[in-house]
C-alpha cells in the first residue's frame, strides 16, 4: 500500500494506493466541491462505495475496515474519500494518466510529479514490505473469488465466470483445498470468452492456483511474525518451516493460464504480480529478502525449472504479442488455440494442423521482430501472415471419394473476421 499525504491543499488532502485501487481522501466539507469539479472523473472511472466488502479492505489494505467506526479518533478531522477502480493493477503510467485529471490549484504539477515518482520508486523496490503487499493482491483476490464479491466479477469477468461454470462439476471437498486433481470428466467443456475449453484442464488450474496462493498466504504469516517479533532463538526454527516450504513451492505444479486461455491470461496479468512459471520469480525474491532478514545462508529452494518445445515456446511469445494487438490480436489467439487443439486430434479434418500451425506463428512472430502493423498485415494479401492464416487445407478424401480442398473453419477469413475487427476500434 502506497501513502502520499498533502496537509497543504485545500481540496486534496491525501492519495492512497493499493492493487488496482487509488482512494483520493478530502475534507468533508469539500465534498461538494470535489463532486461538481470532478464529476468527469468519476463517470469515467468506476467507483467502490464505501462499506462492507472483500475489495472495500483490498482498497484500505486492512480487515473489516467498515467497522472502523468502532474505534474512530473523533478528535481527527473528518475526511471522505473515493475509491477509483483502474481496470488494472495501477502502475506510474495509468497513476499519472489519472491525476492529470486535477487541476493545479488542487493538485500542483510538482505534486503530481512527485508522488507518480515516489510510487514508481515504491512499487519496483524488492523488500519483505513490498513482496508481502504482493502476496496480499493474491489473498483478496482469491477470498473474492470464492467470496463472489460482485465488485470482482466486474473486475474479472472471465475468471469468476470460469468458477461459476466449474462450480456444477467440482468435487465438494475441494472447497477445503483436500484434493491435487480435478475430478471433473475430461468430455466436460465450458466457455472462457469465446473459446471452449476442457473443463478438467480449468480446474486443475484453479486448484493449481489456489495451491501457491496457500504458500504465499504461509509466506506472508512468518512475514509479519517476523516484523512483530522476530527472536534470535525462534531463527533456527523458521527456517527450518521456510525451508518445508520451498520444498512444497518446488514439487507443486504452476497453474498454465496461457495455455488454457490467452485471454484469461491477459486478465489476471493485469490484476496479479506475477503468474503461471513465472511465480518462480516471486518466490526466489522471497528466498533472497528472508535470508537477508534472517541473517542466514541456509535457505534451500530450488526453482522449478520447466523445460518446453520450441514449438511451444515459440507459441507463448505469439500469443504474449498479440495479447497486446486488440480485437484483431485475439481473434487470431483464437485460431492459434484451435490449431493447437486439432494438431493433436485423429479427425481427418484436423490434418496438418501443427505445420498451418507453425506457419502462423512464425509470421506473427516475424511481423514482431520487424516492426509491422497487425491491422495492415491482415488486410495485404501478400504479407505473410494474411497467407498463412488464410491458407488453404487438403483433405484427404471426400465423400464422393475424391481428393478435396477446404479451408479450415479455425482458420480465419481476413474479409469477413479481421475486417469486422477493424471495424470496432
Amino acid at each position: 500500500m502506497f501513502l502520499k499525504r498533502f496537509p497543504e491543499n485545500q481540496l486534496i488532502k491525501k492519495i492512497k494506493i493499493s492493487g488496482p485501487f487509488i482512494s483520493v481522501y478530502v475534507p468533508e466539507a469539500g465534498l461538494q466541491k470535489f463532486l461538481d469539479k470532478y464529476n468527469k472523473l468519476l463517470t469515467q472511472y468506476k467507483i467502490l462505495s464505501i462499506g462492507e466488502g472483500l475489495m472495500h479492505d483490498f482498497a484500505h489494505y486492512t480487515h473489516n475496515k467498515h467497522l472502523s467506526f468502532l474505534i474512530k479518533d473523533k478528535t481527527k478531522a473528518k475526511h471522505e474519500h473515493f475509491h477509483f477502480i483502474l481496470p488494472e493493477t495501477v502502475n506510474e503510467v495509468n497513476l499519472a494518466q489519472f491525476l492529470d485529471a486535477f487541476d493545479d490549484h488542487d493538485l500542483t504539477q510538482e505534486q503530481n510529479k512527485r508522488l507518480v515518482e515516489e510510487f514508481k520508486e515504491h512499487a519496483h523496490s524488492v523488500t519483505l514490505g513490498t513482496l508481502l503487499e504482493q502476496i496480499k493482491s493474491y489473498q483478496y483476490l482469491i477470498f473474492a473469488l470464492f467470496y463472489r464479491d460482485n465488485y470482482l466479477a466486474d473486475m474479472m469477468p472471465l475468471f469468476t465466470g470460469m468458477l461459476s461454470d466449474l462450480e456444477p462439476y467440482m468435487s465438494k471437498v475441494q472447497d477445503e483445498k483436500l484434493i491435487d486433481m480435478s475430478s471433473i470428466a475430461p468430455d466436460v467443456r465450458i466457455k472462457i470468452g469465446d473459446l471452449e475449453v476442457c473443463a478438467r484442464d480449468a480446474d486443475n488450474n484453479l486448484i493449481a492456483f489456489s495451491k501457491h496462493i496457500g504458500f504465499l498466504s504461509s509466506f506472508a504469516e512468518i512475514i509479519k511474525n517476523l516484523n512483530k517479533n522476530k527472536r534470535e532463538e525462534d531463527i533456527p526454527e523458521t527456517i527450518i518451516k521456510l525451508n518445508e516450504l520451498f520444498k512444497s513451492v518446488s514439487i507443486t505444479p504452476f497453474p498454465d493460464f496461457l495455455s488454457l486461455s490467452p485471454v484469461l491470461f491477459n486478465e489476471l496479468k493485469t490484476h496479479v504480480p506475477f503468474i503461471d512459471r513465472d511465480l518462480n520469480n516471486l518466490y526466489i525474491m522471497l528466498q533472497q529478502q528472508l535470508a537477508i532478514c534472517l541473517k542466514t545462508e541456509g535457505l534451500i529452494f530450488n526453482p522449478k525449472i520447466i523445460f518446453h518445445p520450441i514449438e511451444d515456446i515459440n507459441s507463448n511469445q505469439a500469443i504474449h504479442f498479440l495479447n497486446t494487438q486488440g480485437q484483431v490480436g485475439q481473434k487470431i489467439i483464437g485460431t492459434i488455440m484451435c490449431l493447437q487443439e486439432g494438431k493433436n486430434s485423429l479427425d481427418p479434418y484436423w490434418m496438418n494442423s501443427g505445420k498451418n500451425l507453425q506457419t502462423i506463428v512464425d509470421a506473427v512472430l516475424s511481423l514482431k521482430k520487424s516492426g509491422g502493423d497487425l491491422n495492415e498485415a491482415v488486410q495485404n494479401r501478400d504479407s505473410e501472415l494474411y497467407q498463412a492464416l488464410n491458407k488453404p487445407r487438403f483433405l484427404p478424401l471426400t465423400i464422393l471419394g475424391s481428393f478435396g480442398m477446404n479451408q479450415s473453419k479455425s482458420t480465419m477469413k481476413v474479409e469477413e473476421e479481421i475486417s469486422k475487427s477493424l471495424n470496432y476500434k
